[in-house]
């Protein structure tokens, strides 16, 4: 992790942001990393980039792109025979289609792990060109769009077409709409009903009515009263923010109740401020643009690293917009983007 963090040798601007931005993260997120509730969650959503780190083509010297693949082939078998199973041996996690769990203790974990194997069984795909590996790579598709959770779904599918796009499959795209359109056919109605209706609609009637006690997770809610209290907060608190701004923090700030609420960017102000979601933003454009300057020793791959890159930025985009900012982006931005430094320090080296 350290020579991740700090390749040896690499000078240039953006080296300096890199110590900039950990500074930033330790001094203004503090309160955040002891909310153990928060920072399991969010770091879920890091696994995206930390597969964008595995994914990178003989990164670690001691394994080939194709042995991790193949490895986590084999653990995606054995992943998925439990996923399917769990109904039999402990039916209390199995739930339903609209809040399936399977194996894993949440819906966060179930999701973000069958995300993160997908570029793998991709490669091992490429590589074998087996039934049982189309097999394989299709059930983890299924059951992450099971596991319907919004922020995944975002992601998978912006990195799936940009990776369409990219390798010109117009038939594959066609036939991947189709796949989509019948996954979320299969999923209840009630659960947009549920979803949409209640949550967003209703919500919102109940705050222009000032019945803000029913609002619930308050998604509206937290953007309008959340606004107006960043707004009228000091100005020390609107450039570093307040330090905490998960859940039932979050909640407690706006409502001064403990209760749940759905972060989204208010969410992101309030524990980085203005400087630090100016920092996120200049961030993110780093990696993304070092990422997509990166060429590939395996043209095969390229697929693959385009997916990776574009769910990436989709999932770092949906977690700041419809569900939380803070910490887990932070770190999975860090780890992102150092990545791709040391990418190039060793492409570099090579060379020599």
């Amino acid at each position: 992790m350290i020579r991740l963090m700090f390749p040896p040798r690499h000078k240039f601007f953006s080296n300096r942001l890199i110590i900039a931005f950990i500074f930033i993260m330790i001094f203004f997120g503090l309160p955040r990393i002891y909310s153990t509730s928060a920072v399991v969650t969010e770091i879920l959503y890091s696994l995206i980039f930390l597969l964008g780190i595995l994914v990178s083509y003989k990164l670690f010297s001691d394994y080939s792109i194709y042995y991790l693949s193949n490895v986590i082939f084999y653990f995606s078998i054995i992943l998925i025979i439990l996923h399917a199973s769990a109904w039999i041996w402990y039916p209390y996690s199995y739930g339903d289609l609209s809040n399936y769990i399977g194996s894993f203790p949440d819906k966060f974990l179930s999701s973000t792990t069958f995300l993160a194997i997908i570029p793998f069984l991709y490669i091992r795909l490429i590589k074998k060109r087996s039934f049982p590996s189309l097999i394989v790579l299709l059930m983890s598709v299924l059951f992450m769009f099971w596991t319907f959770r919004r922020t995944v779904l975002v992601a998978f599918l912006f990195g799936l077409l940009f990776f369409l796009f990219y390798r010109k499959r117009i038939r594959l795209l066609m036939g991947s709409a189709l796949f989509i359109l019948i996954s979320f056919i299969i999923i209840p109605k009630e659960y947009y009903y549920e979803a949409f209706q209640r949550k967003i609609i209703i919500e919102y009637e109940d705050y222009l009515h000032g019945n803000v006690e029913n609002v619930g997770s308050g998604r509206i809610a937290v953007y309008l009263l959340g606004w107006n209290k960043y707004k009228n907060a000091n100005l020390k608190e609107q450039l570093i923010g307040f330090g905490a701004a998960q859940s039932h923090e979050l909640a407690y700030i706006i409502w001064q109740k403990d209760t749940y609420a759905h972060g989204q960017i208010i969410a992101t102000l309030y524990d980085y401020g203005i400087i630090g979601l100016l920092f996120l933003i200049l961030f993110f454009y780093s990696i993304t643009k070092t990422a997509l300057r990166y060429k590939m020793y395996n043209p095969k791959l390229n697929g693959a690293i385009i997916f990776v890159i574009f769910s990436s930025i989709g999932i770092t985009l949906s977690n700041i917009l419809i569900a939380t900012g803070g910490t887990g982006l932070l770190v999975a931005i860090l780890l992102g983007y150092s990545s791709t430094i040391k990418l190039n320090y060793e492409n570099t080296r090579n060379k020599l």
